[in-house]
């Protein structure tokens, strides 16, 4: 699978931000 960084990286930032914010919300629910 070919990257192309000028997309992606906005992209990957966008998924981790909200995989973040998941884990954080979980936490303080849980």
């Amino acid at each position: 699978m070919r990257w192309h960084p000028s997309v992606n990286i906005s992209v990957v930032r966008a998924d981790v931000h909200k995989y973040l914010l998941q884990r954080y919300t979980q936490k303080l629910f849980n």
